[in-house]
């Protein structure tokens, strides 16, 4: 090779490295796009000693990394160029040689293209950096979380090079408990690199302690996945758990959950089935006690499998087995599952020849019918727990019964209707009196819930009106907030609390002047009652109230109800019946002219409707003030224009000497 041709080449190399800002990582990656022509392609053995001589003349050290660096870190870049050009790095001689402190120690705290390659999941490029890095005793560590090229060579599978660094006399007790990244056990399982793990149980100095943990924590980190890739490196992983178990070794992170914990969790269900297949033991609970089947029965819809409820279930899983709270998977799916999913858990149960436990007791002593009934569209779980033998009136710890539960429930009347109707077609004796710790009955708990059906149909049964105590204001239960989908909304609950008088008055009930202070209090809480409305705010609505029939004689229309003054409403048509045909048969909610308007109308209706009530107490709470001096009439005609606030503080004013 002549000395021109070296001239030339070196002259090229030159002119590279010094037309780029080496600041712009962009005219970086040019560069190296432009050395790969000339470090390639020719066999010439002369050639290639000339080029890698003039390399390292023209480029030092400091630069030669700079480009590893950033061929490690560029995704536009092809692998097998990326690693043509390490080659020719290696093979020109460049080494790399580590830096020391002022009292020799190696100084290892730096970024390299090892750890960029890594994290790129650029196999071939780690392996052919270490014959650059090939100082073992050098093990560097990132800045970012302290991944070291030790970690790299675990994730890399590079059994030669991990030996190497055993062999340097690497510490592997420091190594696992010094950085914030995963343990090189973890890196080297989480790419399927069996034989390096195996390497590293038997290294000398390994901690086996959170052996099982990191091979839980692999499992746990594919999530759901639908790759055969995956789901191939997630069963050869598996089979690499099983041999550990043979160890002794426990598979489970910190709070228990082993790897079919994690298959459930992540709705993995061919993972699930591969480790029941290979004896993964279906009852295994976690330190609170959950099994992988309670796991799935309190799963929400987007993590619910039911292929994994099925293979538990046909693995041997255990429908009856209590967590620490004492809560059994038929407690969970009753509570947690919609209807159709609680009904194929028990008839697979069924087909199985699992008896499930109805009647359990979880810690609160609640049974599955007590937290079925607590919530709405559980009206099918309801009847299916009835008819195969749950007891309707077992007691909770606070001696509360399933009744209690419906009662203030969050769409009480559909779920109790179907408990009543049930229970009467099973012939199943419902104690509606029973009272929990707090001395409540059902009745007490339907009133401060303000289910006016609800409060209708145990009326209709009877129960011991005479011993009935009015709910104390801090019993009352505000809805919540998803109840209020919009502002008419937050009118029903102040309609459902007078029917619910009514209801009780009908059968017998006797207000006290405490408990219309009550519902009074209540009223002005909610500031439902804030203003007066006039009803000419009202008349856009006129048109379609004119259609809106109140009676079953078709002679009343709520046009008319718009018009009639509180005393005449009254008179025309029952609270019961305007909560039934307004709110109830979601009347009001069909009439959309706008959301404020609908509510002005709302306003001037409850206004119409609750007005008697308050003039009644006000009225006989004024004759008590003046000494019954006065004619009801005139006391009435006194306080007739009074605002509800002052109509409220009369009664407060009054109620002592009630009292």
């Amino acid at each position: 090779m002549s000395r021109l041709e070296s001239m030339r080449i070196l002259k090229e190399f030159r002119r590279l490295r010094d037309g780029i800002n080496w600041e712009i990582q962009a005219e970086r990656y040019h560069l190296i796009r432009a050395l790969y022509p000339l470090i390639g392609g020719s066999d010439n053995g002369e050639r290639k000693s000339l080029v890698w001589c003039n390399f390292q003349n023209c480029f030092s050290p400091e630069l030669i990394e700079i480009l590893l660096c950033d061929s490690a870190s560029a995704d536009h870049y092809n692998e097998d160029e990326a690693v043509r050009y390490i080659d020719f790095i290696t093979n020109s001689g460049h080494r790399d040689e580590p830096k020391c402190d002022q009292g020799g120690a190696l100084l290892l705290r730096r970024t390299t293209s090892i750890h960029l390659a890594a994290r790129r999941e650029q196999w071939d490029m780690v392996d052919a950096l270490f014959a650059v890095y090939d100082r073992y005793d050098a093990n560097y560590a990132d800045e970012r979380d302290g991944l070291t090229h030790f970690h790299a060579a675990c994730m890399s599978g590079s059994n030669e090079d991990v030996e190497k660094f055993l062999e340097s006399g690497l510490d592997l007790a420091i190594l696992q408990q010094g950085a914030t990244c995963e343990s090189p056990f973890y890196c080297a399982l989480r790419y399927g690199r069996t034989e390096v793990a195996e390497k590293l149980l038997e290294a000398k100095g390994f901690d086996r302690s959170t052996v099982g943990e990191d091979a839980c924590a692999v499992l746990r980190s594919f999530g759901r996945t639908d790759s055969q890739d995956e789901l191939n490196l997630m069963e050869e992983i598996i089979v690499f758990c099983n041999r550990l178990r043979s160890m002794e070794i426990k598979i489970c992170d910190k709070s228990g959950n082993t790897p079919l914990h994690w298959a459930v969790i992540n709705c993995n269900w061919q993972v699930c089935q591969f480790m029941l297949n290979n004896g993964e033991d279906a009852n295994t609970a976690n330190n609170e006690g959950c099994t992988p089947l309670h796991v799935i029965c309190k799963a929400d819809q987007s993590t619910f499998s039911m292929r994994s409820m099925i293979l538990l279930l046909c693995h041997g899983a255990n429908g009856n087995l209590a967590d620490a709270e004492g809560s059994t998977p038929v407690h969970l799916i009753c509570k947690e599952q919609a209807t159709a999913t609680a009904v194929s858990f028990f008839e697979l149960a069924d087909f199985l020849g699992r008896q499930l436990q109805v009647n359990a007791r979880d810690r609160l002593g609640r049974t599955p019918l007590h937290l079925s009934l607590a919530e709405s569209d559980k009206e099918a779980i309801v009847a299916l727990l009835l008819r195969r033998g749950a007891d309707p009136n077992s007691s909770d710890a606070e001696n509360a019964t399933p009744l209690h539960y419906a009662c203030k429930g969050s769409r009480a009347d559909d779920v109790v209707r179907v408990f009543f109707d049930t229970c009467h077609e099973l012939n199943l004796l419902v104690l509606i009196d029973t009272r929990d710790n707090e001395g409540h009955t059902p009745l007490q708990t339907a009133v401060a819930h303000c289910w006016p059906n609800v409060v209708g149909m145990l009326l209709a049964r009877h129960p011991d009106v005479s011993s009935f105590k009015f709910p104390a204001a801090s019993r009352f239960v505000e809805p919540p907030r998803d109840w209020y989908d919009r502002p008419i909304d937050q009118l029903d609950p102040a309609s459902r609390l007078l029917v619910c008088v009514e209801h009780l008055e009908r059968e017998g009930y006797e207000l006290l002047p405490s408990d219309a202070a009550t519902i009074m209090r209540l009223f002005v809480k909610t500031g439902l009652l804030e203003r007066s409305v006039n009803a000419n705010e009202c008349q856009s609505f006129a048109a379609d109230a004119q259609r809106v029939v109140l009676d079953d004689n078709g002679t009343l229309t709520l046009h008319d109800l718009m018009r009639y003054s509180p005393e005449q409403a009254i008179r025309e048509i029952t609270l019961t019946d305007y909560y039934a045909r307004l709110w109830r048969s979601g009347t009001m909610a069909s009439l959309s002219n706008g959301h404020e308007s609908i509510k002005t109308l709302a306003l001037h209706l409850c206004e119409k409707m609750s007005r008697a009530f308050w003039r009644r107490w006000a009225t006989d709470s004024f004759s008590l003030l003046v000494q019954r001096r006065l004619p009801t009439e005139m006391c009435d005609f006194i306080i007739k224009d009074l605002s509800y606030q002052q109509l409220s503080n009369i009664c407060e004013a009054a109620l002592y000497l009630y009292q």
